[in-house]
């Protein structure tokens, strides 16, 4: 059974973090939740700040409406000339279901939604594992991903790259 991932990028209306630990409360543009028929969606916006406000280094945590801790997936876009945060771009996945509003704060803790990236090499080849999903890697080969997993529960074995070569136009119908 194929998961079919839809992600679609929607903009928030931003407040402006006033004070460090005080959440951002991040509405949908128009102030409801778009209508999508899938299960989970994938967001993507982003968020500015203040200057000297928010550290470079500093953690964050999402929560929806129900207070549920959301993953959360965060890079830098801008810093201000004092070397504080000026514009963070953000992702997650929610259910239509989670409401209206999201809440941001700086976090001292790691989100518990994410895990720590663990690469291990061994002689034939490479371990990789970020929380949910893990796969080996072999040195040497025609296979680039020997087994790949997401929760622990195998999903796939003998991944290779098969290149189609084509110079000419596609047969017309």
């Amino acid at each position: 059974m194929k998961t079919k991932l839809i992600s679609l990028l929607f903009l928030f209306k931003i407040a402006f973090l006033t004070a460090q630990n005080q959440p951002i409360t991040l509405h949908w543009l128009g102030q409801s939740t778009p209508s999508v028929s899938a299960n989970k969606v994938g967001i993507s916006w982003g968020v500015p700040f203040e200057k000297g406000k928010i550290k470079p280094n500093s953690a964050f945590i999402l929560k929806n409406k129900n207070g549920e801790t959301l993953p959360l997936q965060t890079w830098t876009n801008a810093y201000w000339d004092d070397g504080s945060l000026k514009w963070l771009g953000l992702a997650t996945a929610t259910t239509p279901q989670a409401g209206d509003y999201f809440n941001l704060s700086e976090t001292t803790t790691p989100n518990p939604q994410s895990s720590a990236l663990i690469i291990k090499e061994t002689s034939s080849g490479f371990f990789i594992k970020n929380g949910k999903i893990a796969c080996k890697i072999p040195k040497k080969g025609t296979i680039l991903i020997d087994s790949l997993k997401i929760n622990d529960q195998l999903i796939g074995l003998g991944g290779y790259i098969k290149c189609l070569w084509q110079n000419a136009p596609d047969d017309e119908f």
